[in-house]
């Protein structure tokens, strides 16, 4: 009969102890449930950040370094100094050859004035020499016909005043005239063979004018000839004028790249941030691309969360985030999701899986969220690699 009290006992008592322990745990998930509640956290992410190899752009001797490791430095300030002797005599070889194209180019210009200014005074003495000769064969002509009509009318005269001449002599010989009327008509003979004579005169000279016209004339086309031939020079002294240009220009690219290559002697920081991983030393010999230093930024970081698949239902870019830092246990930060990834962190992998073989197994993939961080403590430096714990608010 004990026994079976003592038996009865211990099931009421397996039965609450049960029941108390069903209601607890009923109570901790639902606390749990509320609080986690449009929800997702996630322990698999870290603060990312901009890290920059630094490499020099051309090969050389390293003769300077400015910097230590794990020293700040800001944008602009010198990093390493590589020799830079071949480089300067470069620049200044490009200055000589830039002078000589300088110079070369003035002769061409003041070669290409004098000859244009030649071409247009020849051309315009020509053309005057010309309208002016062919102005003198015209007027020699009209003076060449002027006289011969002169010549014919000195001949008729000179006809009419001998035959009346012969006409008073038969009459003298008759005694019809006397002999002042005869001597009078001789004069007026005499006046017509000297007209005549002077009319032939005045013919050869005009013919001779004209002819020295002529010859004026084709001087004159010869002149113009000699004027238009220089339009050839002035384009051969122009096209060498935009030859020498082109020099000129060619001898400033190869300046402006002697300049460039001698900037790249010294190496300086392209952002504000901290000197890491520095392998460079004093005296070695260092090739294009070769690793000098990393340049780590410090003010422009950020998190990137790798989520579960199954937590990506209901997270959006722009919802709110709060992230822990392992480096700042008693500080909070909170950011906002600025993206999710296009695809799995696997599917970047550098050998992806593949499930054609048949031998796929299935596993939760996880995406990268990148989440900006809204609050920056003065007192607290988030740096590339720190572990977090992030949780976002997706309702």
């Amino acid at each position: 009969m004990l026994r079976n009290k003592l038996r009865d006992f211990k099931k009421k008592k397996s039965s609450k102890i049960f029941i108390g322990i069903l209601s607890a745990s009923f109570v901790i998930f639902v606390i749990f449930w509320i609080f986690s509640f449009g929800k997702e956290s996630t322990d698999a992410s870290q603060i990312e950040g901009h890290i920059v190899t630094i490499s020099p752009q051309i090969s050389g001797k390293v003769v300077k370094i400015f910097v230590s490791d794990n020293q700040n430095v800001n944008e602009g300030d010198p990093l390493v100094e590589l020799d830079s002797a071949q480089q300067k005599v470069e620049v200044a070889l490009a200055m000589a050859d830039l002078d000589a194209a300088k110079a070369s180019f003035e002769q061409a210009e003041a070669e290409l004035s004098r000859t244009d200014k030649n071409y247009f005074a020849n051309l315009a003495q020509a053309r005057g020499g010309l309208t002016q000769a062919n102005s003198g064969i015209v007027t020699s002509a009209e003076a060449v016909k002027q006289a011969k009509a002169n010549l014919d009318s000195a001949i008729s005269a000179e006809s009419l005043a001998k035959k009346n001449l012969e006409r008073f002599l038969s009459l003298k010989i008759q005694g019809a005239v006397s002999q002042a009327e005869l001597d009078n008509q001789q004069n007026q003979y005499e006046q017509a063979r000297a007209a005549l004579h002077s009319a032939q005169a005045q013919v050869a000279s005009m013919q001779a004018s004209r002819t020295q016209s002529s010859g004026g004339l084709q001087q004159a086309k010869g002149q113009m000839l000699q004027a238009e031939a220089l339009e050839n020079q002035v384009k051969s002294f122009a096209a060498a004028v935009n030859l020498a240009q082109a020099k000129v220009k060619r001898a400033e690219a190869a300046l402006n790249q002697a300049e460039l290559k001698l900037s790249y002697t010294l190496v300086k920081a392209p952002f504000s941030g901290t000197v890491s991983n520095k392998t460079v030393e004093n005296g070695k010999i260092v090739q294009i691309s070769s690793p000098l230093l990393s340049i780590v930024s410090l003010t422009d970081t950020w998190v990137v969360a790798n989520f579960k698949e199954n937590q990506l239902k209901n997270m959006r870019a722009g919802q709110k985030v709060k992230i822990k830092v392992d480096s700042y246990p008693s500080k909070t930060f909170t950011g906002v999701v600025k993206g999710l990834s296009g695809a799995s962190g696997a599917t970047f992998a550098l050998l992806p899986p593949d499930n054609s073989s048949g031998n796929f197994v299935k596993v939760t993939q996880r995406f990268p969220v990148q989440i900006e961080i809204t609050s920056r403590p003065s007192d607290a430096v988030l740096r590339p690699g720190m572990s977090t714990v992030v949780t976002v608010h997706t309702r």
